[in-house]
């Protein structure tokens, strides 16, 4: 059949139900207006349900893609949020992880597998005196060590390094930029790569010079009070408030006969200090003055104690205590108990009192009167054994030189000699 024209110059007042287009054409200096109707041949090919289907199908891929870019958008937008939010939140931390190892003068660092360091935080400037640019790629962990020891120093830390184990606190000087010396305290672990090999340390390190200058302070204090203790012939223990010994000098364990080790962690109420008062009765331990200083907060001297030593020896000793109180605390915290052995001293005065006993015995047998003279006052002292000798009373007699003179006058008629030929003892 004859092909349809797609096309034609004559209007023909009507028109086929389809589709039309139309576009101006300039031509010759006039505009033409071309219309393209689609004829039944095209309908056929190309049936009009096909096209609304293909629009409608077009328009749900259009909406499916719109919300998909809507809900991806909107997902970007919440996760670009979050990591906003979390960058901030990172950025927070990290300054205030900065401002507190600035304030409590510690260093951040990692080094390399030589020691070099790879990473400096900033308080190495107020520390050191060294800006982390001046360190990171430029020296070396054992640079900083003083030069007196630095070979040791770097000896040893290589050998952690060859065993990677982390160290901590490990007390280490450095030198600072001024020529200074700190002490630092040292904290690090072993950085590794995927395969397992050494890629470095990171760690820390605090100046506790201050705090290292103090301990070394109290260990000289400690050393010096410990010699003097030690060259005290008192023996010197220290209960703590449950009562337990916690330390002693020399001194106590030769008192005691024991050595440091059995004196130590031993309290009053021991039984085996098998100790007795004056008058031989048991000592109760919670009477001992330690005990009775811990627990009234004041100090108890001159206690006189025996104790039954291994052996069977009875050694007697005096004792004093001194609580120890924190600051503004009533309560002691501990006690230091000094004591004394007194045994020679007391078996002297033992045998002193026997011998007096004896001598008064031996002075009453024979009829000795026993008779002292005050040069200062001029008086005369005398015992009853005199006043017997005499024949007079303690009353009729005024204690004066002169008196006494006249009444032997009148004794003896001569001054000085009674009739008796009885003995009296000059004192």
């Amino acid at each position: 059949s004859t092909p349809e024209p797609l096309a034609t110059g004559r209007n023909e007042g009507r028109s086929h139900a389809g589709f039309s287009a139309m576009r101006p054409v300039l031509a010759f200096g006039k505009t033409f207006a071309v219309t393209a109707t689609a004829g039944p041949g095209f309908l056929s090919l190309h049936p009009l349900w096909l096209a609304w289907q293909t629009g409608l199908t077009g328009l749900c891929l259009t909406a499916a893609l719109a919300i998909v870019l809507s809900l991806t958008l909107r997902r970007r937008e919440k996760l670009e949020r979050l990591v906003l939010q979390r960058s901030t939140e990172l950025q927070h931390s990290e300054e205030r992880f900065a401002q507190l190892a600035q304030q409590n003068a510690t260093i951040v660092w990692e080094v390399d597998t030589h020691g070099l360091y790879t990473f400096v935080s900033q308080a190495s400037a107020a520390v050191l005196g060294y800006h982390p640019d001046e360190l990171i790629g430029r020296m070396h962990f054992h640079d900083l060590h003083p030069a007196s020891g630095r070979e040791e120093f770097k000896a040893a830390l290589f050998a952690v390094f060859e065993r990677r184990e982390p160290f901590l606190d490990l007390i280490n000087a450095a030198q600072t930029k001024d020529g200074r010396c700190l002490w630092l305290s040292t904290n690090g672990f072993p950085l590794l790569n995927t395969d397992g090999s050494l890629q470095g340390y990171r760690g820390s390190g605090a100046d506790i010079t201050d705090r290292k200058v103090a301990e070394d302070a109290l260990r000289a204090s400690e050393s010096r009070h410990r010699s003097v203790l030690a060259a005290m012939a008192e023996g010197i223990v220290v209960q703590a408030a449950d009562g337990a010994i916690i330390d002693c000098n020399q001194s106590a364990e030769k008192i005691l006969g024991l050595s440091r080790d059995q004196i130590l962690g031993r309290s009053s109420l021991d039984e085996h200090w098998q100790a007795i008062d004056e008058n031989g009765i048991p000592f109760p331990g919670e009477q001992h003055p330690g005990v009775v200083s811990l627990r009234g907060g004041q100090p108890c001297h001159g206690v006189t104690m025996g104790l039954h030593l291994p052996g069977g020896t009875l050694k007697w000793i005096n004792i004093n205590a001194e609580p120890i109180s924190h600051s503004g605390e009533n309560s002691p915290y501990a006690v230091v108990t000094s004591f004394s052995d007194i045994t020679e001293r007391r078996q002297a005065l033992e045998e002193l009192r026997l011998t007096s006993e004896r001598l008064m015995l031996a002075v009453r047998a024979g009829s000795v009167g026993i008779w002292g003279y005050d040069v200062v006052n001029n008086r005369l002292v005398w015992d009853s054994q005199m006043f017997q000798l005499y024949g007079i009373t303690p009353d009729a007699f005024s204690g004066a030189y002169d008196a006494w003179q006249a009444e032997s006058t009148r004794m003896t008629g001569s001054a000085g000699t009674p009739r008796s030929r009885r003995r009296c003892a000059a004192r």
